[in-house]
């Protein structure tokens, strides 16, 4: 298990539109203010055609239990997003990821009502990888699996309460996004 500093997580606060307004603010100030701030969402996907996902730890705030991206989380002040994609993989599954396996695929403004105002810039990384090899981060990961990306998308479609709930518009990017990169 790796050594969390989450609190002192400090993140740069953006306007409606996503730009940086010039202040920076702890994580949990931005989400207690409801300020829009910036995280990545990475989905690993084989040459093969299949997707890692990660069952999020019981023990995390939100969506505890659930099915999600391979790997994720906020963007730190100053950081890019492509800085946080390797951060992110590094942390939660001890994986190193270049800037070269990484491709940008949408960006999206999600609000909610917990006062989690958001821009989720979303990657997706082409990279065959052994489960053995990975290294959780049990703090944020219960477990990873493979998919097939086909039923993966079958399951969201149909609304399946074991993964992170996403807007419509979401899914069809993202899988818009994984079809026209994987070839399948």
């Amino acid at each position: 298990p790796q050594t969390h500093f989450k609190h002192m997580e400090y993140l740069d606060v953006l306007d409606e539109f996503g730009n940086k307004t010039g202040a920076k603010k702890l994580r949990e100030e931005i989400h207690r203010d409801g300020d829009w701030h910036a995280c990545v969402h990475v989905w690993l996907i084989t040459h093969s055609g299949q997707i890692l996902l990660q069952k999020r730890s019981s023990n995390t705030r939100t969506y505890p239990g659930l099915w999600a991206y391979s790997a994720g989380g906020h963007i730190l002040a100053g950081e890019t997003p492509e800085d946080a994609v390797t951060r992110e993989m590094a942390e939660e599954m001890g994986l190193v990821v270049t800037k070269d396996e990484m491709k940008f695929s949408f960006v999206n403004k999600n609000q909610d009502i917990r006062l989690n105002n958001q821009f989720d810039f979303i990657y997706i990384v082409i990279k065959d990888v052994d489960l053995k090899n990975l290294i959780l981060d049990s703090a944020e990961v219960e477990k990873v699996d493979w998919f097939e990306i086909a039923e993966f998308e079958k399951l969201k479609k149909a609304r399946d309460l074991t993964f992170v709930p996403k807007s419509t518009e979401y899914n069809d990017k993202l899988f818009e996004a994984l079809h026209r990169i994987s070839g399948l």
